[in-house]
């Protein structure tokens, strides 16, 4: 079994307006972690697993200070 990794392309647009939707989607085709969505898109996960909004939007208008 051979497997390679490769590091992929700077993206498109801003990561802070990428809709929940399609972040969520990334994490469940296995794209990416929770903990890499986090870092990358600044969110907030509920001990649901679900977003917190309120939450990612506080932490986003921060980041964007």
């Amino acid at each position: 079994t051979l497997r390679h990794e490769q590091a992929g392309g700077g993206g498109y647009g801003d990561p802070l307006r990428r809709p929940f939707a399609a972040i969520l989607r990334d994490i469940a085709d296995g794209k990416l972690t929770r903990q890499r969505a986090a870092a990358d898109y600044a969110l907030v996960f509920n001990p649901a697993g679900g977003i917190d909004e309120s939450a990612t939007a506080t932490l986003r208008a921060a980041r964007r200070a």
